[in-house]
């Protein structure tokens, strides 16, 4: 054995009494380690936090704008579109109640076979009236519009059809063909 290691055999009981005050040890260190604070940026501060808050107003502002014109558009739609209805139906029901009107004073047709063909005549006004209904619900309304020009067409031409077969008929009971 080397005096070293036995010293520290011989005295290992004063080395057992004095212990290391850890804290007084670690204050020491502490004091050598140079303290580097951590910058805190706030989120609020940061600049990425601001462009992207930034974008979403910008975003929601333009939604906002969209939703409110469209709106807008809309409304001026619907408008036009009544307006142009009104005008469509003021149009073909003076056609059509002038075309009734004459199928009424037919003296040729009796009262039941009036009667009969003015009901089929209320059958397509009914489907008149579903199609408004669609054109409320602003399903296509370009197309409902047609289809409704189309509806007050055939009722207009199944009345004219109507009454040129009531002239023709009178007209050969009469004995006068008249052929256009």
């Amino acid at each position: 054995m080397d005096k070293f290691e036995k010293h520290i055999r011989e005295n290992h009981k004063s080395f057992d009494a004095v212990k290391a005050n850890r804290m007084k040890m670690w204050d020491k260190i502490e004091g050598r380690i140079k303290k580097k604070e951590a910058k805190r940026i706030p989120l609020w501060k940061r600049a990425s936090t601001r462009a992207a808050v930034a974008i979403l107003i910008v975003v929601g502002i333009g939604f906002t704008f969209l939703k409110f014109n469209s709106n807008q558009n809309s409304f001026a739609l619907n408008g036009a579109q009544d307006e142009q209805l009104m005008e469509i139906n003021g149009h073909y029901d003076q056609i059509m109640n002038s075309k009734i009107q004459l199928i009424k004073n037919n003296p040729n047709l009796s009262t039941n076979d009036k009667n009969e063909f003015i009901s089929f005549v209320k059958e397509l006004d009914t489907e008149y009236e579903e199609l408004k209904i669609e054109m409320e619900k602003d399903l296509d309304n370009q197309k409902v519009l047609e289809a409704i020009i189309e509806n007050y067409r055939k009722r207009i031409q199944l009345m004219e059809s109507f009454l040129n077969r009531l002239n023709k008929t009178k007209n050969l009971e009469d004995g006068k063909s008249i052929i256009i």
